[in-house]
């Protein structure tokens, strides 16, 4: 009898282990320091395309600019992640509504490497997505590791 109770011990202690051990595997990692990011400003401005090709004659002919919506969009975006920056796998995402299309469009840059101190990036439109879509309405930029939002900014007419 005395052998048996031991038995049963022994698996009910090796049981109890096995519990504390998984939540010990379990228990989320510890947390290290926290991902920061912040947009300090979004300049945005219209290039005007200065030359047009005619298609097999080898020449350019120039218009002149304020000849229709013909031109990109850019968005000019100063941030900053303080130290340690961010990680790795970070991307910058410009969400823009255009005059002729209701629909939100994205633009998604994967941002190479790690990314500290203060940053300029930028994000273009091109020529013909302007023509098909017309200019950007409203637009919205965010900055995002893994999914979290870490920074966000939008025009003053961006839905909410």
């Amino acid at each position: 009898m005395a052998a048996r109770i031991s038995i049963a011990r022994r698996r009910c202690l090796t049981a109890l282990s096995a519990l504390a051990a998984g939540a010990a595997l379990a228990a989320p990692p510890a947390a290290g320091p926290a991902l920061r990011a912040e947009i300090l400003r979004v300049d945005r401005s219209f290039i005007p395309s200065q030359a047009t090709p005619i298609p097999g004659a080898g020449v350019r002919a120039f218009r002149d600019p304020a000849a229709g919506s013909a031109g990109s969009e850019q968005f000019d975006i100063h941030w900053l992640a303080p130290p340690p920056g961010l990680p790795p796998g970070a991307v910058l995402m410009l969400e823009a509504i255009h005059a002729q299309s209701p629909a939100v469009q994205n633009q998604v840059r994967p941002l190479p490497g790690r990314s500290a101190g203060r940053m300029h990036s930028t994000l273009t439109i091109p020529a013909g997505e302007v023509k098909r879509a017309g200019r950007v309405h409203s637009w919205r930029i965010s900055l995002a590791w893994r999914g979290r939002i870490l920074a966000r900014q939008a025009s003053s007419n961006w839905p909410r």
